[in-house]
């Protein structure tokens, strides 16, 4: 027994002194102070005490603590958050084997060594906001170690790099990033093994060496990416004192490098410190093929820099800014599109080289984008090419003294400024009223969407165009209308989530419904919107569901319930969605001081913000887990529902500001590549404002310009504008409405001009009587249809519809009906997947009112055309037929003199949900409420409940044939009613009869014809193919099948080559690769004056590649005859 006193004695003095806790999360939240998150739980921390974070823990410091040490393994994350302080008390103890440490606030070790160790793990350390200490610290001889310093880190590097070899590099680096700063307050030792790297990179922040600390790398293999290097030309290496010896000798031994220009080093006297800095040179800034900036990016050159590019397509989402040369390169072909900021001079930009091919360069500003010439703009071409800048939906501004040069640019009517979208706008500094009369005189300035018009007023001239009309190129498009919500507690049991019908699959159908590889999806959806994740719901008679909130209050201590999240989200992850937004509304019920219950919710702000910002990152700690790092990653997070209405939000503005600052602090401290954005706007599409309470372009310009309440930075994430877009008793024109929401959009860019312009609530909630109207049939088709195709005029990026009934069960999952939003949304997406996409110009007009819309796409060989076309008019009753007439460049497509047309006709006569109504009124199962003079359309339950439901099923397959009549809906047929002229001009002229409430889906399908796309694509009618258009001696059909450029005399195509190899001739010609009709063939005679040639069989037949739409064939003859005359023989 006296054996074990001492022990017992010395264990009890381990406890009270030094206790060591494990994480294990029971408390479900992520604050390293909550006792309820460590083992052992529930007694207060001491400074002696050490913690261990192992098998992907999270945890965040928020407050300010003094602990032994930490150690961080299995892909843990410690941070400390802003405001923050973590203190370290003892030496040698904390360690770092796999995982990460956030340092935000500050993290002090003192004089106390810490590490990161291990054996192949990966340890990265961002440091924001301070790590600071002079004690030593030791990069593991086995593990790989990435520190960014975006803010300071203060310390030693007492041994960096690791020294064993493994199966793969291992790289230890710290980079010092713009902003950061590297100080050395000790000595710098890095080492490594040959095959292993150990660096400082200088990516645009500083590095300062104190006085008399020196750098060691005796033990360092140099192998180009080791040492101190320099990454960015704005990066500076301060020394303290005179070092420029110590200096000259480390870039002699390889020890410092610069991998952006010649370093320059210099001591200032005064200042007794020695600079070492890459000075600018005048350099090439190159663009690469499939260049992107980022959206939110910022990418600056100097006025030293020539932007150069490769060719093919560079995307500017953020911003390019620059003052240098511009030169696009004069032989290949670019296309530059603008969705965010472009601010720069043209010095070049054009292709002036003639090619096999047309060559295009195009600069298209879409809506949302912005390109301001601060210089010269000059535009250069060739005969047969193509140089234009394209106003597609964006803004064009031209500085004072701007000068537009066209002099070397031959105008085809596709080259110069063009005006591509009625949305778009020029705008020049000063009166340059006489400037654009002239531009527009010769040509350089044109539009393809309504007549110019020109204004000048208060020191600025502007172009507009005169409405929505023309030929809209809108190139290759994703449908962004696959977009929908979810909402809890319904989501936990798979809210809209649901079986296709076969029926509405089947192929044998023109147009089937195309679904996710899954048992169940959200019909045409791809991305979910989950509305109330976090809770504080309440049930139908308003009363509070508190068990379905994510944190509650359990004697005085906020507990979190992960379950709550992971039950909503999983019947869809299940279902294989990936594509996810999670919309934090509805604060919980224990958070206000007072809550609040409104129509949909708890309403009332938090009583405190920083108790918010807890349960935020906690549940992005569970979304981290559940869903791993880079999916989570990925997500969006929206701060609130429509809550510039009291009904869902009850605080002032100030609250709210301060709510979404913290918020988005909150999921951006967890989540840094997460997206965040405010609330859908209720009010947008009626531009009625807001309802009082919150200011959607005050919040805007709060997030651009003011501090942030919870990081005390300038700035918080504002990355869309979204808005609800409902159809209700007095909004009922998508013309209308879509210019309300667009001047909404405008009203947010002032302030954030490369957002995204988003709709995340769209549907109908009631029609033009008030009638609470789902608009099910061919009339809320067309609704829906023309709105679709004003959010792609004005770049809507994601739409996102609320329920609906979309897809309607009336007995069980192979017994549903498609209501009129989905068929649109659906044959939307026909038309979109088709090809290249265009919006058209309906040249009919309408002598009732009626609103026609239309839009095309062209299949990759041009010989399909999938036409859509609506016709709207707001007056219900109105119902004239009248002609369409739709004009389409040639240039676009290639019909046949008659192409064989197709359509489905949906309209009150065919669409199924009318048929059903008519029916419903016959047979006299018609509730009251639709049985009204203006036949409104509704669900099956709106209109007949379960008796009318019923009725469908007995009528399926018999009697009615509901199912037949649905699947008409799907199936194209003859139309002959559809003229299509398209002889002696350049453009098709398609016509037929619709009458208001009818959309159109019209399939136009010719031969392939290779030769007709080729030859409408040079500005001008060049003949048959027998005609020698530009008098070369070469017919139309040889410079096509050889590469030839029908309107040059100087580019008749390439000959064919002849030469002897060894025992072989070899006889090297060019074929085309998209014509199959066409045929190459070699044929031989040994006698001139003869008819008599014989196909020639080569021994081998080899193939090149080469640019463009051909090959070079290479035919290998064996040398037999004495005399022998060879010909290449192409037919078609």
């Amino acid at each position: 027994m006296k054996i074990w006193i001492p022990v017992y004695l010395v264990c009890l003095a381990i406890s009270a002194g030094a206790a060591v806790y494990t994480w294990d999360g029971e408390a479900n939240t992520a604050v390293f102070a909550d006792q309820m998150n460590w083992v052992p739980g529930g007694s207060a921390f001491a400074a002696a005490d050490e913690f261990q974070l192992d098998g992907g823990a999270y945890a965040i410091i928020g407050s300010n603590l003094s602990v032994a040490a930490f150690n961080v393994d299995g892909g843990s994350v410690l941070q400390v958050d802003r405001g923050s302080t973590l203190t370290i008390n003892q030496n040698n103890a904390t360690d770092l084997k796999s995982g990460r440490l956030n340092v935000y606030g500050t993290l002090d070790f003192g004089g106390n060594r810490w590490d990161t160790s291990g054996v192949g793990g990966q340890v990265i350390v961002n440091v924001e906001g301070e790590l600071t200490g002079s004690g030593n610290f030791y990069g593991g001889q086995q593990v790989n170690t990435e520190i960014n310093v975006t803010g300071l880190f203060r310390h030693k590097l007492s041994g960096f790099g690791a020294t064993v070899a493994g199966s793969s590099p291992r790289v230890q680096r710290m980079r010092v990033l713009d902003g950061g700063t590297y100080r050395a307050v000790g000595a710098i030792v890095l080492r490594s093994h040959t095959n292993n790297t150990a660096a400082i990179e200088l990516c645009g922040g500083t590095m300062v060496v104190e006085a008399g600390v020196s750098y060691t790398y005796t033990d360092l293999v140099m192998n180009g990416d080791d040492g101190i290097i320099f990454k960015s030309p704005g990066s500076t290496l301060v020394l303290e004192g005179d070092r420029q010896v110590d200096v000259a000798l480390w870039i002699a031994d390889g020890a410092l490098s610069s991998e952006v220009g010649a370093m320059g080093v210099h001591y200032d006297s005064d200042a007794d410190e020695t600079a070492v800095s890459v000075p600018p040179e005048v350099e090439s800034f190159h663009l690469p093929d499939g260049f992107t900036v980022e959206r939110g990016a910022v990418l600056m050159t100097e006025s030293t820099d020539t932007v150069t590019m490769d060719g093919g397509l560079v995307t500017i989402d953020g911003r390019l800014i620059g003052s240098g040369n511009f030169d696009s390169g004069t032989q290949q072909g670019l296309r530059l599109e603008v969705n965010g900021l472009l601010e720069h001079q043209l010095t070049g930009f054009g292709a002036t080289a003639g090619s096999l091919e047309p060559v295009r360069q195009v600069l298209r500003i879409n809506g949302g984008g912005t390109y301001v010439a601060t210089g010269g703009i000059t535009l250069r071409g060739h005969t047969l090419n193509e140089t234009a800048i394209h106003l597609g939906g964006g803004l064009m501004q031209i500085k004072s003294g701007v000068a537009y040069d066209y002099s070397a640019l031959p105008l085809d009517g596709n080259d110069g400024i063009i005006f591509k979208s009625s949305l778009s706008r020029l705008e020049l500094e000063g009166d340059r009223s006489s400037d654009v009369a002239t531009w527009i005189a010769d040509g350089a300035l044109s539009s393809e969407c309504g007549m110019l018009q020109v204004s000048y007023s208060s020191g600025l001239t502007v172009v507009e165009t005169d409405g929505w009309n023309g030929f809209h190129y809108l190139g290759s498009r994703e449908p962004f209308w696959r977009v929908s919500a979810s909402v809890a507690p319904n989501s936990a049991d798979g809210w809209r989530l649901t079986v296709i019908p076969d029926y509405l699959t089947d192929l044998s159908l023109s147009l089937p419904f195309e679904k996710r590889p899954y048992a169940e999806e959200v019909p045409g959806v791809d991305e979910i919107i989950f509305v109330r994740v976090l809770g504080g719901l309440q049930d139908g008679d308003g009363n509070p569901m508190y068990d379905e909130d994510f944190v509650v209050r359990t004697n005085g201590t906020l507990v979190c319930r992960p379950d709550r999240i992971t039950a909503r989200l999983q019947p869809y992850i299940d279902q294989g969605y990936a594509n996810m937004m999670i919309v934090l509304d509805n604060v919980n019920w224990c958070l206000p001081t007072v809550p609040d219950g409104g129509s949909y919710g708890q309403r009332a702000p938090e009583a405190s913000f920083d108790e918010w910002y807890v349960v935020v990152q906690a549940a992005c700690v569970h979304l981290r887990n559940l869903l791993g790092e880079e999916a989570a990653n990925r997500l969006r997070f929206r701060v609130g529902t429509e809550s510039d209405w009291p009904q869902r939000w009850s605080g002032t503005e100030a609250q709210f500001f301060d709510h979404y600052d913290y918020t988005a602090a909150a999921v951006k401290s967890v989540l840094p590549g997460a997206q965040v954005g405010a609330y859908n706007e209720l009010g947008a599409a009626k531009f009625s404002g807001t309802f009082g309470n919150v200011n959607y372009d005050v919040l805007a310009q709060h997030c651009r310009d003011e501090v942030n309440a919870k990081t005390g930075k300038t700035g918080t994430a504002f990355d869309w504008a979204s808005a609800s877009f409902y159809f209700v008793q007095d909004a009922q024109d998508p013309d209308i409405m879509a210019a309300n929401l667009n001047r909404f959009y405008q009203a947010s860019e002032e302030y954030h001009p490369d957002l995204i312009r988003e709709v995340h609530e769209y549907g109908t909630t009631a029609d033009e009587t008030g009638l609470s109207s789902y608009e099910s049939g061919a009339r809320g088709a067309v609704m829906h249809f023309n709105a679709l195709l004003n959010f792609t005029v004005m770049n809507v990026e994601k739409s996102g519809t609320w329920w609906r009934g979309e897809l309607e069960k009336f007995k069980d999952e192979q017994h549903k009906l498609m209501a009129g939003q989905l068929w649109s949304m659906h044959m939307l997406k026909q038309v979109f997947d088709n090809g290249e996409v265009a919006l058209l110009e309906e040249t009919g007009g309408s002598a009732v009112g009626t609103v026609r819309k239309a839009v095309a796409s062209r299949s990759p060989d041009g010989s399909r055309l999938l036409l859509g076309v609506s016709a709207f008019n707001t007056n219900r009753a109105e119902q004239t037929a009248e002609t369409v007439r739709i004009t389409l460049p040639k240039s676009f497509c290639t019909l046949a003199e008659t192409p064989d047309a197709q359509w489905i006709k949906y309209n009150r006569s065919t669409a199924i949900y009318d048929i059903v109504r008519d029916d419903y009124d016959e047979e006299g199962f018609l509730y009251a409420a639709y049985d009204l003079p203006h036949k409104p359309v509704g669900q099956l339950y709106q209109m007949a409940g379960v008796p009318g439901k019923n009725y469908i099923y007995d009528n399926w397959t018999s009697g009615k044939s509901y199912k037949t009549l649905a699947e008409a809906n799907f199936n194209l047929t003859a139309a002959p009613e559809v003229t299509v002229t398209n002889a002696g001009s350049d453009e098709y002229t398609i016509e037929f009869s619709m009458e208001p409430d009818t959309v159109v889906i019209l399939e136009l399908v010719g031969e392939q014809d290779a030769y007709a796309f080729w030859a409408a694509g040079w500005n001008g009618d060049i003949g048959s193919w027998t005609n020698d258009y530009d008098g070369d001696g070469e017919i139309n059909f040889s410079e096509y099948a050889l590469g030839g450029i029908p309107v040059d005399f100087e580019c008749r195509g390439i000959v064919p080559e002849f030469a002897y190899e060894g025992s072989q001739f070899q006889y090297v010609h060019v074929q085309r690769t998209n014509d199959p009709a066409l045929s190459y063939r070699l044929e031989a005679t040994g006698d001139l004056t003869s008819t008599n040639w014989i196909q020639l069989l080569p021994s081998s037949i080899e193939t090149g590649s080469m640019d463009g739409a051909f090959v070079s064939v290479t035919n290998s003859i064996p040398a037999g005859e004495d005399e022998q005359f060879i010909r290449l023989r192409i037919d078609r």
